[in-house]
């Protein structure tokens, strides 16, 4: 039979190489402030999307 330590050993690192590493939580936040911006940017630009040409055209005159 296995003493404790050996099992504690494998556990630990079994644990060590499924876990998350911290990037991947930053990338997942970040990638779903992007998405949400750009959702709500392009929700808004069809709302004024009118107001918003018509001041395209005055600056490119």
């Amino acid at each position: 039979m296995e003493d404790l330590e050996d099992i504690a050993k494998k556990e630990i690192s079994f644990y060590d190489e499924n876990r998350r590493q911290p990037s991947d939580e930053g990338c997942f936040i970040y990638g779903t402030l992007f998405v949400m911006f750009a959702s709500g940017a392009t929700m808004l630009y069809h709302v004024y999307q009118n107001q918003i040409d018509s001041l395209i055209q005055y600056f490119l005159k």
